[in-house]
């Protein structure tokens, strides 16, 4: 099912770019408001939305614009498909187009998605379930923008859970462009895969969250980028900047990240926290430098000799054995001299 009349529940902060980015869209879109005192604070979102638009719009259209920090994939995806003069027609368009309402009959009249936006509280939620359930049509799929209440929490009293899932968005999703697709016990999948379409459809990223969890952290490739160019120009190019990719990267994903550190940012070293990580680096074909910032045992340096990858030296007896094994294997290894500076872990002490 294509979602082409979209109702909004609640004129927010997200609220409101999520009305404005459908209708940019080419979506009919509703706001749905609960009293006169929320459309006097949701207009002036929607002008100061309108004026955003048209600032991306006109620096995209400008080499500085060309670059990921600034490109807004919610309004063009890439310069191939990008019209300076027809994005910001679309913006216009939606700018008119968006209609507020009172009436929840009224607002929700024959709409094919529902999108609730309202405050984290969940008696309101569930009362505002209760009072939309009698007024909608059978076709009717709801979803919530939620990022700390799980949809199960709500799904019965929606009275239709098998329409029922989390469409989670990022703030200024005109450029943070992710939107979280989260199913619940009850969610129909085939309502599930035409909300996927409806995110695609409105210039988002759709991801798939096939299990309930609250909260969501995002990283953005052009952010992540971008702040590595700025760290870079602020300690100059002849500072060589190590990232860590430990742990996982801290479960974002060492792969990603690194990809994106090698072939982007052009990083000549990166530091991995344990050995395996760095021979796991190797076997993917990851050639740039890398250090070991944890110490191993001399049972194991002949792996990282072998692997090219330079270890923490932090103890005398430490820099001979690797010393002799280097001159046995007839190879040059590398090493960094570890210092304890306060932390009381690794490293030489002064005076050693």
């Amino acid at each position: 099912m294509t979602f082409n009349k979209v109702v909004v529940a609640g004129g927010g902060v997200l609220g409101s770019q999520i009305a404005y980015q459908a209708a940019y869209s080419g979506k009919e879109v509703t706001i749905w408001l609960r009293s006169q005192g929320s459309i006097t604070r949701t207009q002036p979102k929607l002008d100061a939305l309108r004026e955003e638009y048209r600032k991306a719009i006109a620096l995209m259209d400008t080499p500085e614009g060309k670059s990921p920090a600034n490109w807004c994939k919610g309004l063009a995806i890439d310069e191939e498909h990008f019209n300076a003069a027809k994005c910001l027609e679309q913006s216009e368009n939606a700018y008119k187009n968006i209609k507020l309402e009172l009436d929840l009959a009224k607002a929700c009249e024959d709409a094919d998605l529902i999108i609730e936006s309202m405050a984290e509280i969940t008696d309101e939620k569930i009362a505002f379930y209760k009072k939309l359930a009698p007024v909608l049509k059978e076709k009717t799929v709801i979803v919530t923008n939620s990022s700390t209440l799980l949809p199960s929490t709500f799904a019965k009293f929606t009275g239709r859970p098998e329409k029922y899932c989390s469409l989670h968005f990022a703030n200024h999703i005109w450029k943070q462009n992710l939107a979280e697709v989260m199913a619940q016990e009850a969610t129909d999948p085939n309502v599930f895969a035409d909300v996927m379409e409806f995110a695609n459809e409105i210039s988002m990223i759709p991801v798939p969250v096939l299990k309930e969890k609250s909260g969501y952290l995002l990283l953005d490739r052009a952010t992540l980028i971008e702040n590595y160019r700025k760290l870079q120009r602020h300690v100059g190019q002849e500072v060589t900047l190590i990232p860590v990719v430990k742990g996982n990267c801290y479960g974002y994903g060492a792969e990603e990240i690194t990809d994106v550190l090698v072939n982007d940012c052009k990083v000549r070293v990166i530091g991995v926290g344990a050995l395996c990580e760095g021979t796991a680096m190797r076997r993917r074909g990851v050639a740039c430098d890398l250090m070991l910032l944890g110490g191993i045992a001399p049972q194991q340096y002949h792996i990282a000799l072998h692997n090219d990858i330079i270890i923490s030296i932090f103890r005398p007896e430490c820099a001979l054995a690797y010393e002799e094994l280097c001159a046995a294997e007839g190879r040059v290894g590398r090493i960094q001299i570890k210092i304890e500076t306060g932390m009381n872990r690794l490293g030489v002490r002064p005076g050693e």
